[in-house]
């Protein structure tokens, strides 16, 4: 962000949860080499287990061009039903202490 704050967005899973999308960030007043803790964005709903597995091609953030305070982050997660994977749209607005 023009501001110093950072947000991270990306896909993961966990030994009993299926992939989902999650975020984490800092703002620039934060101490250096901290992030928040992860926040989930959305959760996964089945296994992941297509025909034809692929996997990352739709993980992207970047700032609204409408509000450089904004940012919107897109994730896959896996859904259901079939284990197939959709996208998570997500607006985050960093909010200063």
């Amino acid at each position: 962000m023009s501001v110093g704050d950072v947000v991270m967005g990306f896909s993961g899973a966990g030994y009993n949860d299926y992939f989902g999308a999650f975020c984490t960030g800092r703002l620039s007043t934060d101490l250096l080499g901290q992030m928040t803790s992860v926040k989930l964005l959305n959760a996964g709903e089945s296994a992941y287990a297509p025909e034809a597995p692929r996997w990352g091609d739709y993980s992207h953030t970047t700032l609204d061009p409408n509000n450089v305070l904004a940012i919107w982050t897109i994730q896959q997660y896996a859904r259901t039903p079939g284990g197939e994977w959709q996208t998570s749209i997500t607006g985050i607005m960093p909010i200063k202490p």
